[in-house]
């Protein structure tokens, strides 16, 4: 359970915040996240004008109370309720005056994916929702903000992971799905022959042999079952071999992470992952996410 007591133990009091500070690289990219106890009515933000950048906002209350208005109604945010937004939107959030010191745990992201999302949630189920202080999107804001405050973020990759994971699992807690259908045998068949051969220049037609079917048939029902055609999804597992391959030791030459995805020509391998990641694979090994001082600049908090 999170405990307003806990994040003082981590010297998170007051107003604590960390901002991470990199570009959007992926389609689900952490934005900001921290803790906050703002104590003036000059906390108050307009979802129209308050940033240049579009992002969507978890703010969760531990203490305190704090005003929402979102599409012309009205809300009161008390302790145990989170508010969904997205920027820019009509909305508004505030302290007004003389009301108790507002506390509360936040998570913004960013990325299309995500965005595109976002408003979805919102509209399923409306801009505040209860949500148990134990709960298991409670629980991971608390884990990227500590890992934040540890440095334990290290890369894109990594805060593209947690703001995917993190929004997954607000739809997760509150908009349960029904139970998705098991993959047919024959995706299960290929792709345990694709991670096993991604050393190897394999292709659709190698693909299709292991799933027994003709290469027509094969992507056909490949698509149907994915979402996604055989060798875009062969080369979006490439892609995600080389990163894992470079966030491991950034030091390894690039032809040598090239032959373990299965390209031979290593400038070829280093044009898709530019137009995969927006970055040369050298580039993307070095980057590094930066976390800012605990007295940032007012107007990069939520």
């Amino acid at each position: 359970m999170v405990k307003i007591d806990e994040l003082e133990r981590l010297g998170l009091g007051g107003k604590g915040f960390y901002y991470l500070r990199k570009p959007v690289l992926f389609p689900a990219m952490l934005h900001s996240v921290g803790h906050s106890r703002e104590t003036e009515p000059r906390y108050d933000f307009d979802g129209l004008t308050r940033t240049t950048t579009d992002m969507a906002l978890f703010q969760y209350t531990l203490a305190g109370r704090g005003r929402l208005t979102y599409e012309g109604t009205s809300y009161t945010l008390e302790p145990g309720q989170a508010m969904l937004l997205h920027f820019p939107h009509a909305n508004r959030y505030w302290l007004p005056a003389d009301w108790p010191p507002w506390e509360f745990l936040f998570v913004a992201v960013r990325g299309g994916e995500l965005l595109r999302l976002w408003p979805q949630l919102e509209r399923r189920t409306g801009p505040v929702v209860a949500m148990a202080h134990d709960s298991k999107p409670v629980r991971t804001a608390v884990g990227i903000f500590k890992e934040a405050l540890g440095g334990g973020i290290q890369s894109s990759c990594e805060a593209s992971a947690l703001a995917y994971r993190f929004v997954m699992e607000l739809f997760d807690e509150l908009v349960p799905e029904t139970p998705k259908s098991p993959r047919p045998t024959f995706v299960e068949d290929v792709l345990e022959y694709c991670h096993g051969n991604l050393d190897k220049p394999i292709g659709v037609r190698e693909m299709a042999a292991a799933s027994g079917y003709s290469r027509y048939h094969f992507t056909r029902l490949f698509q149907a079952a994915e979402g996604l055609s055989p060798a875009r999804y062969l080369m979006m597992l490439r892609m995600e071999r080389a990163v894992q391959l470079l966030r491991e030791d950034e030091r390894k030459p690039i032809a040598k992470i090239a032959k373990r995805c299965g390209f031979n020509n290593v400038d070829y391998f280093c044009k898709v992952f530019r137009k995969a990641t927006g970055l040369s694979p050298g580039a993307f090994a070095s980057q590094r996410w930066e976390v800012a001082d605990r007295e940032s600049p007012r107007e990069r908090r939520p």
